[in-house]
């Protein structure tokens, strides 16, 4: 799960980072979008890159979630008898 969590956190800063361009003026926000697009060239073709990302963040939100049911589930198999609450 901290792998993932990282994952999704760099994601967040990123984007974060990206969108915070918008207030240096229309031509650096219009630059980074087209850089989003371009980013891994001449290696990778068009957009290549950003769907590699687009996919590792889906798959790093399956995994996380997945992740945190396994660790829900062998909570409840160590400990079988609940809390006892006061109330």
């Amino acid at each position: 799960m901290a792998v993932t969590g990282l994952i999704m956190l760099g994601y967040l800063v990123a984007h974060m980072v990206g969108n915070l361009k918008i207030f240096f003026g229309p031509g650096e926000f219009d630059g980074y979008a087209h850089w989003l697009r371009t980013m891994g060239e001449p290696i990778l073709h068009y957009e290549w890159a950003l769907w590699i990302v687009r996919v590792g963040l889906v798959a790093a939100v399956v995994l996380h979630g997945v992740s945190a049911y396994q660790l829900s589930r062998r909570d409840i198999r160590a400990r079988p008898a609940k809390y006892v609450h006061k109330r």
